[in-house]
């Protein structure tokens, strides 16, 4: 009986021993990110004051895409004028016309507006914060709710308890064989 109350009570506390430690990280991780989103949400706040720019909209996040869309284009485009460049070289017509669809990709990026990328990238922050909250908030309660139950390990189904008569061994058996032997 003793032993196993000594199992159960060391597995209750080894087990609440990493759980806390777990739900120590997680609440620690949980602070971190919730500083910075804060943080993130006042940048883009004064961001928008200082500019006079509300990034929230769908037109306003479909001109991100396309801006995006743009980007990957021309970055498409840079490996392909790389790879033309070395292998045809510049007087090539392909490499010529890969390179007219460069300039054009770049003259219309240039005309994107600084200020509105800007208010996106911020604007991704807050996202990125919110969602990686929305992971760990599950992750910290869970946490919680391990370090608050103490089941033990070993279920008593009968307890020990001393013999009223003794059964074994026959003493006086064994008494009486050893002196005739």
């Amino acid at each position: 009986n003793f032993a196993v109350s000594v199992l159960n009570r060391l597995n209750v506390e080894l087990g609440a021993t990493e759980s806390r430690s777990n739900r120590e990280f997680l609440e620690k991780r949980l602070k971190e990110h919730e500083d910075s989103l804060s943080l993130s949400e006042e940048t883009l706040r004064a961001f928008q004051e200082s500019n006079g720019v509300v990034m929230l909209s769908d037109e306003a996040k479909s001109a991100a895409a396309s801006y995006v869309s743009l980007y990957v284009r021309r970055v498409e485009a840079d490996i392909d004028l790389g790879i033309l460049l070395k292998t045809v070289g510049i007087e090539n017509p392909v490499y010529k016309q890969k390179k007219l669809a460069y300039d054009e990709l770049t003259s219309r990026l240039g005309k994107f507006p600084r200020i509105g990328m800007e208010s996106l990238r911020l604007y991704r922050q807050v996202l990125i914060h919110q969602k990686i909250l929305e992971v760990l908030f599950p992750l910290y309660e869970q946490a919680r709710f391990e370090e608050a139950k103490d089941i033990p390990a070993v279920v008593v189904l009968d307890t020990a308890v001393p013999a009223e008569k003794k059964s074994r061994p026959f003493r006086l058996l064994i008494v009486l064989t050893a002196f005739f032997t």
